[in-house]
């Protein structure tokens, strides 16, 4: 594939949510990113060395900024091994890579609509309204959040004041659209419904629609789960463990060790720490602190059979008069 010149729109750049969270060396460094994706048809081969000659940057302000790109529910940048993928960069390369065939747009169906996050799997149905637009501005759709949607509808159909109103929990996002499509028979491209309905009724109907498809908690919870709700649990503790993996992969490779010796050590005495938020919390710490007091604190933590980390009892005279050598009780945990 040739080199490629690309457009570049400012606007949508600007309005990302995803962007918007950014810091300015993040959003540098993003913007690097995209420009080696689309040269290397969305292929680009990770370089830290020449990356840090290039960019003046240290190796642990590259991997901590990589990280933070590729972290998150909808992470702006992919890294398998030693390749870096754009998933934003991809729809554009797609039409590239087909020649001029390739970047005919083709046309869409008359009853089509764009959903971008719409899978056949669990998520919500909602409907979103602007109450100051009257009941044309009622609109239904599917997401797995809601809450971040709302923000691509208000930018994309220009309604700044449009608010979800309602959202259930659906087993099957899909079939859950197409009983509100059965239901109503004056819905426009775009999904929004249109007539005379108020906003009370709109909701009482879709939930008569979709209500087979509702994922209903339980009052009384079943000794025997069903098989729906056993890959539920399975899909949240393997995302858990996704995330816990992706959280440790912050640190440096000192700082892993121990801060692992730690988890093992925690383990041992029955007390792991399972909550996602509280190792984010851990990896944080580590990250802010020195080597030497991470390893002295863990050690002494271990030591004296400590559930936590005493931060407090670390200084540069204990550290001088005990050395800075981690004991056999700590060695045993690695």
């Amino acid at each position: 594939m040739g080199k490629l010149g690309y457009t570049w729109y400012p606007k949508d750049w600007t309005n990302s949510e995803a962007v918007f969270e950014l810091n300015l060396e993040q959003r540098g460094l993003y913007r690097e990113l995209i420009d080696l994706a689309m040269l290397n048809d969305n292929k680009t081969i990770i370089k830290p060395l020449v990356w840090q000659r290039k960019w003046d940057i240290s190796k642990e302000k590259l991997t901590e900024l990589l990280g933070a790109l590729s972290n998150g529910n909808s992470p702006l940048i992919k890294i398998d091994r030693d390749k870096l993928f754009i998933p934003s960069c991809e729809p554009r390369l797609q039409l590239v890579r087909g020649g001029k065939k390739g970047g005919e747009k083709s046309k869409l169906p008359d009853d089509y609509h764009n959903v971008s996050d719409k899978q056949d799997r669990e998520g919500f149905l909602y409907i979103c309204y602007d109450d100051t637009k009257g009941s044309e501005a009622m609109k239904f759709g599917v997401s797995i959040s809601p809450e971040k949607r709302i923000h691509q509808i208000r930018r994309d159909f220009k309604r700044p004041n449009m608010n979800v109103v309602k959202k259930w929990e659906v087993v099957n996002m899909i079939d859950a659209e197409k009983g509100v499509y059965d239901l109503f028979s004056d819905i426009r491209n775009g999904e929004f419904i249109k007539g005379k309905m108020n906003i009370k009724k709109a909701i009482i109907d879709v939930k008569k629609a979709i209500n087979n498809f509702i994922i209903k908690p339980s009052n009384k919870p079943s000794n025997k789960p069903s098989n729906n709700q056993r890959e539920r649990e399975r899909e949240r503790e393997r995302e858990t463990k996704r995330e816990i993996e992706t959280t440790i992969g912050e640190l440096d490779i000192f700082k892993k060790e121990i801060f692992k010796k730690w988890l093992n050590y925690r383990k041992e005495i029955k007390k792991p720490i399972n909550i996602l938020s509280t190792l984010k919390s851990l990896v944080k710490r580590f990250n802010t602190e020195e080597l030497e007091k991470i390893e002295w604190t863990v050690e002494y933590s271990i030591e004296n059979k400590y559930q936590g980390l005493i931060w407090e009892k670390y200084s540069k005279k204990r550290v001088a008069q005990k050395g800075n050598k981690v004991s056999k009780k700590l060695e045993k945990y690695g």
